[in-house]
């Protein structure tokens, strides 16, 4: 199995930073992706015979929606910001990174349909669809090592990618804590 390396990136779960695997690198800049490219370049198609699955296609949506949400919450909006400024602007000067984190809150918020008046609604429902989210995960998982067929697919290494960020990125916060509930 490949090792899935790199700093993920909030824009997208499904995006992976780059996979490697002996001599070879795919890296999510290049052609369509990693998931894609290893499929073009003939390495593994990591989604044969299974991505047309009902049950595949609604936990990569839950995994790419409400578990997106709640790291685009968390790292921009629920937090101090200390693990944003850390991955996206510890290397511009203070007032530049400053604005552009300011303007990226602003961004999540109207993304995620948080406003003055429902913030507290919007916060709730992030947090429980997450959780529902992390227990449906956990029930399919089960004691199983992949989560469908018995091998790895794109979704495992989507979720991966996603449970690696936000243990090793994100700050211990609400989040967290209500996740371990």
């Amino acid at each position: 199995m490949a090792n899935i390396l790199g700093e993920a990136d909030n824009k997208s779960l499904d995006q992976i930073p780059y996979v490697e695997s002996g001599g070879y690198v795919a890296y999510n800049n290049e052609k369509s992706g990693v998931i894609d490219g290893l499929k073009e370049d003939g390495i593994v198609d990591l989604d044969s015979e299974i991505s047309a699955a009902p049950q595949w296609i609604s936990t990569k949506a839950m995994i790419s929606s409400w578990l997106s949400a709640a790291v685009t919450y968390e790292l921009w909006v629920g937090s101090d910001g200390s693990s944003a400024h850390k991955i996206y602007y510890s290397d511009l000067p203070g007032p530049i990174g400053k604005l552009l984190y300011l303007k990226q809150v602003h961004v999540s918020k109207q993304l995620l349909g948080i406003t003055n008046g429902n913030a507290e609604r919007k916060v709730e429902e992030i947090y429980r669809n997450a959780t529902i989210a992390y227990k449906a995960l956990s029930t399919r998982l089960g004691e199983q090592t992949y989560f469908f067929e018995n091998r790895p697919t794109s979704l495992d290494a989507i979720f991966l990618g996603h449970a690696l960020f936000t243990l090793q990125a994100l700050p211990v916060s609400t989040f967290m804590d209500f996740i371990l509930l």
